[in-house]
């Protein structure tokens, strides 16, 4: 089965997870809002698909990936796309300190505790999403 066209896409969507279902169940319910959405399994993996693929809308991470943390994949994120809204997702963090400090220098933008709430998590994607759009409007460079 082929997808859609890309311009049917409302934005971009990043999503890195150890966990296959947490990784199937973001993709489809972020895909019934027409989102874009490419899951994956690791942060190298993330961060190869970054070098290689057009920019995307949003990169969400979850804490505990093989091979670097979350917050070090968003780091790196950081350092590749700037206009990317980083989210990191965890159930219990063990790194407070470093969510804060990484939200402090623009690492990560939203700390997303599991669980959480699909609905409130889409309306505040659609959210960065209106204010994409309007700055784009705004600042056409």
């Amino acid at each position: 089965m082929s997808e859609s066209p890309k311009h049917q896409y409302v934005g971009r969507v990043l999503f890195v997870d150890k966990d296959i279902t947490m990784r199937n169940v973001m993709a489809l319910i972020l895909r019934r809002d027409q989102f874009q959405v490419v899951t994956l399994p690791s942060a190298e993996d993330g961060l190869a698909q970054m070098k290689t693929d057009d920019p995307f809308d949003f990169v969400i991470s979850g804490f505990a990936l093989p091979g670097m943390n979350g917050l070090s994949f968003l780091h790196h994120v950081a350092m590749l796309s700037r206009r990317s809204v980083r989210i990191l997702v965890s159930a219990g963090c063990d790194d407070s300190d470093g969510v804060n400090r990484s939200m402090r220098e623009g690492h990560i933008n939203r700390y997303v505790s599991k669980p959480f709430c699909f609905d409130t998590f889409r309306a505040d994607l659609k959210n960065d999403l209106e204010g994409f759009n309007l700055t784009q409007h705004l600042n056409p460079d």
